[in-house]
């Protein structure tokens, strides 16, 4: 059948653009998918769970991905589908496809625009101040890469986030990924065993993923947080330290030089701006992200994240920090948390590659009684 400007269709199947496409479809129910069907193409395979929509191909289809109807259709069936979606992936049907999540609005976008960089951060610094019992710090250090010895000294920022007290109130989500990274491995350990924590620290350039350790990093992440327990005098010791790493996957951790950097990273906390970490945090974000609001009673939310690449849905490739001292317990946080990150870091995709780093974390000093009107706009 014809192409149009909107919607070119290939005239034969791109298994490319299936294999791309199969993860993020396995990541949604099978009524969350839709298809296009251009006027006059039959469908090769049935899938009682997806919602099939005959509309033509018009321009508003651009962005989506051109695949064949078969293997759109079967990967959201049940998984001992799968087979059969290979084997329909030869047919040369085609259609546009893409799974439909939570949709932001027009209206819902945020339209502000900055004359300079310096005018964007000058906007976020006005609203990035920490809430009561918070305190940032960030050192920088210089790192050669044991499995990429000719790549010489590179750059690394230690982010670390702490509290004045050590808080029992809080949450987290991690990624889906079926091959977490140990930082995440070391978080939701912390999480099932409903550590108080007290500091969080965060380093970007590696991500401490596969990296050729005996224990996958995890030795490497539990010492970088017992050496940052031991420089805060934190009463709870390692566990009381959540870390997340955000980088280069199968490179180990630089911990020599982390710990060295950890006493400067210390010495810089202070209560103020929240914005060093979100600067800190980076890795190839062109900006730093950082919003915050004012709740009734004088509590304050503000949250800070990184992620700019491998966007995908299930927690999108974000390393996300929510901090307030609004007064919560953990169960009301984890389910404020889960239900807000569906909508939100769940709902997006930019490359398609679900990443094995993502974390978001919520985390309560408690140091603000939490009223009903309070929680309401939390």
């Amino acid at each position: 059948y014809p192409s149009s400007p909107g919607c070119p269709h290939p005239t034969k199947p791109h298994k490319q653009f299936v294999t791309m496409l199969l993860p993020t479809l396995r990541a949604h129910r099978a009524d969350a998918l839709r298809v296009v069907v251009p006027p006059g193409v039959e469908l090769p395979i049935s899938s009682p769970g997806a919602q099939l929509l005959r509309e033509p191909c018009v321009e508003s289809y651009r962005p989506w991905l051109h695949v064949t109807a078969a293997a759109a259709v079967c990967s959201v069936a049940a998984r001992s589908q799968q087979k059969r979606a290979a084997k329909s992936a030869r047919r040369n049907k085609t259609v546009c496809c893409a799974a439909v999540g939570a949709e932001w609005m027009a209206g819902e976008q945020d339209s502000r625009e900055y004359a300079s960089e310096q005018d964007y951060l000058a906007e976020l610094e006005s609203r990035a101040q920490l809430p009561a019992g918070f305190r940032v710090g960030v050192s920088g250090l210089k790192f050669v890469p044991q499995e990429a010895q000719e790549m010489g000294q590179l750059p690394m920022k230690l982010t670390i986030i702490s509290l004045d007290e050590p808080t029992e109130d809080w949450a987290a989500v991690f990624t889906s990924n079926a091959f977490p990274g140990a930082p995440v491995r070391v978080g939701r350990k912390r999480k099932s065993e409903k550590s108080a924590l007290q500091a969080l620290v965060i380093n970007n350039k590696i991500s401490n993923v596969s990296p050729p350790d005996a224990d996958g990093g995890i030795g490497a992440s539990e010492t970088i947080c017992a050496e940052l327990a031991t420089q805060l005098n934190l009463p709870g010791g390692a566990s009381s330290v959540l870390p997340s790493s955000t980088g280069v996957i199968g490179w180990r951790l630089p911990v020599a030089e982390m710990v060295a950097a950890l006493p400067t990273a210390a010495s810089s906390l202070q209560g103020g701006s929240a914005l060093p970490a979100a600067k800190g945090i980076m890795t190839t974000d062109r900006y730093p992200k950082l919003s915050s609001k004012d709740l009734p009673g004088g509590a304050r939310l503000v949250g800070m994240a990184k992620g700019a690449g491998m966007i995908e849905p299930n927690m999108a490739t974000m390393l996300g920090f929510l901090l307030t001292d609004l007064a919560l317990p953990r169960e009301e946080l984890q389910s404020m948390l889960s239900e807000a990150v569906v909508d939100s870091f769940n709902s997006m995709s930019v490359d398609g590659d679900e990443s094995t780093s993502d974390t978001v974390v919520l985390v309560s000093s408690g140091q603000v009684p939490a009223s009903d009107e309070a929680k309401t706009e939390f």
